[in-house]
């Protein structure tokens, strides 16, 4: 497989159609990934999509500045990141409000063991 491999297609002005985007990802195993949405597609997927569409209108010309072929395992590994990234956070929170809970339970009962009993 083409682990690394990142193919940036042609500036909009000289891609025409989506023939040489689909062949491309086809020919290198690859998907379609756009950077924006972080939406996926096999070939196949994005031709059928976007076949049909006026690749000279600014909204796809603006969409295509966006796209590039990809090796679905590094979407794959990217995922299992931002998962690791957010369990990570997760952790530090949970920690911070362990702590500030603690520290507060704390406060709460030195008050009221350091505080005179009212008598009776």
């Amino acid at each position: 497989m083409n682990n690394g491999y990142e193919f940036v297609p042609p500036k909009p002005s000289r891609f025409m159609d989506i023939h040489h985007l689909c062949r491309e990802a086809n020919l290198n195993y690859c998907w379609i990934f756009n950077k924006t949405s972080r939406k996926w597609w096999t070939a196949s997927e994005f031709y059928d999509e976007f076949h049909k569409t006026d690749f000279n209108s600014l909204k796809m010309i603006n969409f295509l500045e966006d796209i590039s072929i990809r090796n679905p395992m590094s979407g794959i590994t990217a995922a299992y990141k931002q998962f690791d990234e957010l369990n990570e956070r997760h952790k530090k929170e949970t920690q911070e409000l362990i702590d500030r809970v603690e520290a507060f339970n704390q406060k709460v009962i030195k008050y009221y063991q350091d505080k005179e009993k009212p008598r009776l």
